[in-house]
């Protein structure tokens, strides 16, 4: 995968611990673009500031691949990355990230419930949600009412993947989110999804870059689509009339992590202290209105930004994303559903 260095830091020159190489900086993985400027703003910098450091930001496009190549040459070229659950889950198995000693990062109650792991202290939180147009008659509020093609006509947006799709069917088929990976973890689980999501196929348009979720809602190519919260809070800024149902709402967690032999790691240990602290997150999320994993952190949160963040009452009304399930399944589930679309 192709690697972008960009130098970010003008600030003095990093103390080296002893033991540690200083043939390059501190460098943050990231995925790029405006995430990773508002990353630059609310995050990096002010840390880099604090410790008296350079640093400089690498652009990660998933996967283990990277990790695997700093492993197998013992040189670590990243000291700090967020990483999908799935990659998570793998690495850690695979000893690609250093296992994580929690009382140097605070305490695992310091996070949310699910979002400190052995390898991975959970970054924000991004809400996979029903979003609707607005401003008419009654408005869904489950992914029953999803389903419902006769109370809420139109065509619906959904996600060109098993991956929450799958989940969604389950709840519209009254599963509740506690209960939902026990049943898609069994054959007949799989099947009960498969077979609700043929209820609603003829109303499907399938969306795979996560900006059509939004767009389509607000040009009324769609009635409702699931679509991350942020897509929808974008939208509304530029003037689109679109709600939200954060009920059953599924939520992906991206992990901090240590890459194995970091050379800086005394400095990512403090850097996760400070990037999981509630005032962290919550400048963070000021800029850009992702969840929180600090306890705390939403009452930090900017009041006109709370109806599109994720925070910790609406984390109990929905389904989080499993750590072992999508890792386990994947590739099956992948195989199936590609086979269902083309039928």
């Amino acid at each position: 995968m192709a690697k972008t260095w960009i130098i970010a830091g003008l600030l003095l020159a990093f103390a080296v611990a002893p033991g540690q190489a200083a043939d390059r900086l501190f460098t943050i993985g990231s995925w790029g673009g405006d995430y990773t400027e508002a990353q630059r703003k609310a995050l990096f910098d002010p840390f880099a500031e604090k410790h008296g450091i350079k640093y400089d930001v690498a652009t990660y496009s998933g996967g283990t691949a990277e990790f695997k190549a700093m492993k197998q040459t013992g040189q670590a070229l990243w000291d700090a990355v967020t990483v999908e659950t799935p990659d998570l889950v793998a690495g850690c198995d695979d000893g690609l990230f250093e296992r994580l000693d929690w009382a140097r990062l605070g305490g695992k109650d310091r996070l949310v419930p699910g979002a400190a792991s052995e390898c991975g202290a959970g970054a924000l939180v991004l809400g996979l949600v029903l979003g609707y147009r607005a401003g008419g008659g009654a408005q869904p509020k489950s992914w029953a009412d999803f389903w419902d093609v006769e109370a809420f006509p139109g065509k619906r947006g959904m996600r060109k993947s098993p991956r929450s799709t799958l989940e969604a069917a389950l709840m519209a088929d009254g599963v509740s989110p506690d209960k939902v990976y026990e049943v898609l973890s069994t054959p007949e689980g799989v099947d009960r999804a498969f077979h609700k999501l043929a209820e609603l196929k003829p109303n499907i348009l399938w969306w795979e870059a996560t900006a059509q979720s939004a767009e389509w809602l607000a040009t009324g190519e769609v009635v409702m689509s699931m679509s991350p919260s942020t897509r929808i809070w974008s939208r509304v800024q530029n003037g689109a009339n679109l709600g939200i149902v954060w009920n059953e709402a599924i939520y992906l967690m991206d992990s901090w992590v240590i890459p194995a032999n970091s050379p800086y790691l005394d400095t990512a240990y403090a850097f996760l202290k400070w990037v999981t602290s509630p005032e962290a997150q919550a400048a963070m999320i000021n800029i850009y209105p992702l969840g929180p994993t600090a306890v705390g952190a939403d009452k930090l949160i900017r009041d006109d930004l709370k109806p599109y963040v994720t925070d910790e009452a609406r984390l109990k009304q929905g389904l989080i994303d499993s750590e072992t399930f999508w890792v386990d399944h994947l590739e099956e589930l992948n195989k199936r559903f590609n086979a269902w679309l083309s039928r």
